[in-house]
């Protein structure tokens, strides 16, 4: 068991890296609360806690790397972490949530360059939706 805020974080990274994805993320919550997250181990958090269906934690640590982003004025970060905010909230039946998320990740992506992936991603919940009719 690790004893400390930096041998938490390496448990949770090491745990990350064997892809024992609910390991990784208690280890990243534990390391959270013991001395803050840096965003790259936000990410990591935000991605073994959707592998491992931990919704409300991915969704929370997803946040503070969206809100990380804005701060530093970087729409594409923004708009990716935005879209997948949205994206995952409409997957869990919270369309209205999810709805506002991917608004706010269109507003970002009207700030990058017209060859920006993320503007790909916003066209993904339309397809959902057309095949959903039968379009």
């Amino acid at each position: 068991m690790p004893e400390g805020p930096s041998e938490t974080i390496e448990a949770a990274r090491q745990a990350y890296q064997r892809g024992a994805w609910a390991d990784a993320t208690g280890l990243y919550l534990d390391a959270d609360a013991e001395a803050g997250l840096g965003i790259d181990d936000l990410e990591a958090l935000t991605w073994a806690a959707a592998i491992s269906a931990h919704d409300a934690e991915m969704l929370a640590a997803l946040e503070r790397v969206y809100a990380c982003h804005v701060a530093d004025e970087d729409h594409e970060q923004a708009a990716r972490a935005a879209f997948w905010i949205g994206l995952r909230n409409m997957m869990i039946g919270e369309v209205g949530l999810g709805s506002g998320w991917l608004q706010r990740a269109a507003k970002h992506a009207e700030q990058t360059p017209s060859n920006c992936v993320q503007r790909g991603y916003l066209l993904l919940p339309q397809i959902f939706m057309h095949r959903g009719k039968g379009v």
